[in-house]
């Protein structure tokens, strides 16, 4: 008797029949897959650059770096004192027109110039406030500790140390990841 080697069946079976019975067990078999398969799309990684300095600008969420912290300021600060100035003469010009020394139309000129100065204030302030808020994130504190900013000249100079000299924290903190 010769040995088996692992082999259970050691029965002779017909050359017909094992045909058959391979057949039958191969029909029986879902498809394979497809040697191609789709890969997942890629991941968005930049966005388009309006949606980048939008939020930048307005969102209060995220971190942002020492240097993008800066550079917001310097964006903002210019706006601010611009609009402050235009504030300033569009009130002139209201004190004026409510002597009678100008004209109705140089009173709505004016009206309209202390309306578009206003907004820009807001906006610019909004801005202002969104990169320190965002600043802060990333020295892993909350926005809360923005209004402290406020306080003349202390105030001032604390916010100028830390947002603008302290490092951020290293890797991931509880507002997102770090920021390059």
């Amino acid at each position: 008797m010769q040995p088996t080697f692992g082999r259970r069946n050691t029965t002779p079976v017909s050359t017909a029949a094992a045909t058959n019975a391979a057949f039958a067990v191969r029909a029986a078999q879902p498809a394979p897959a497809p040697r191609f398969t789709p890969s997942p799309p890629a991941p968005v990684i930049s966005k388009h650059w309006l949606d980048i300095v939008l939020h930048y600008l307005f969102s209060p969420n995220g971190r942002v770096t020492r240097w993008q912290y800066r550079l917001g300021l310097w964006l903002t600060v210019p706006v601010y004192y611009a609009a402050v100035l235009i504030a300033k003469q569009a009130q002139v010009d209201m004190h004026t027109a409510m002597q009678g020394a100008i004209n109705a139309s140089g009173a709505w000129f004016a009206l309209m110039e202390l309306t578009a100065s206003v907004l820009v204030l807001c906006t610019a302030f909004w801005c202002g406030l969104a990169a320190t808020i965002k600043r802060l994130h990333d020295l892993d504190r909350t926005g809360w500790w923005a209004p402290l900013g406020w306080i003349p000249i202390l105030g001032w100079i604390a916010q100028a140390i830390v947002c603008g000299w302290m490092p951020g924290t290293r890797g991931p903190n509880r507002f997102g990841p770090q920021v390059r």
